[in-house]
């Protein structure tokens, strides 16, 4: 296994992770709990998404 597949792992983790707590601190265990933990991860994985390609292209220049 290499390093990549590691870190890609650790981060699809790390932030469902942070996902789920944020959902439980702001709304607890109520109604849409799925819902909302689903949106704040998939709003999570864009930022890293668009962090990457913007590391990327400034190690280009």
């Amino acid at each position: 296994m290499t390093p990549g597949f590691v870190f890609v792992g650790t981060a699809l983790y790390l932030t469902l992770v942070v996902a789920v707590v944020y959902t439980l601190n702001e709304r607890g265990f109520s109604r849409g709990f799925a819902f909302q933990t689903g949106r704040r991860w998939g709003k999570f994985l864009l930022l890293l998404v668009v962090l990457g390609i913007v590391t990327q292209i400034l190690t280009l220049i």
